[in-house]
């Protein structure tokens, strides 16, 4: 069996060859960010109307919330499943705000009014 031994020639182009690997890996995070500097031009220069936006974006963070609410159940990890339960709960409350839902007690039941400070009749039984 071979002993493999570094030696000054395989370590130089083990080194090129993680040198080319890196340079590899940055060019296509550069590519990438670059795209999506370019989409989110695109979506600023497009000029959504404010109704239409409202509508994607509450489309999006529910179709998240479905997404994170499948991950819950099948959850095992109680670090990841409270990750998880806060980014529900921050997801939720952005959803609940952007449907024109109030908070939890932000509303107060109407008070029935009377006609008059009067007593009704009262009936004899």
């Amino acid at each position: 069996m071979p002993l493999h031994r570094f030696t000054k020639e395989n370590a130089a182009a083990l080194g090129r060859k993680g040198a080319e690997t890196k340079k590899r890996y940055k060019a296509r995070a550069e590519a990438a960010e670059k795209t999506m500097i370019e989409e989110r031009k695109r979506l600023l220069n497009s000029a959504l109307p404010a109704d239409k936006y409202l509508e994607l974006r509450i489309q999006r963070i529910r179709a998240q919330l479905d997404r994170f609410d499948e991950m819950l159940l099948n959850e095992r990890d109680p670090q990841k499943a409270q990750w998880l339960a806060t980014v529900t709960a921050k997801l939720s409350e952005q959803e609940r705000i952007l449907a024109g839902r109030p908070a939890p007690g932000q509303l107060r039941p109407s008070t029935s009014r009377r006609s008059s400070g009067l007593p009704s009749a009262l009936v004899p039984e």
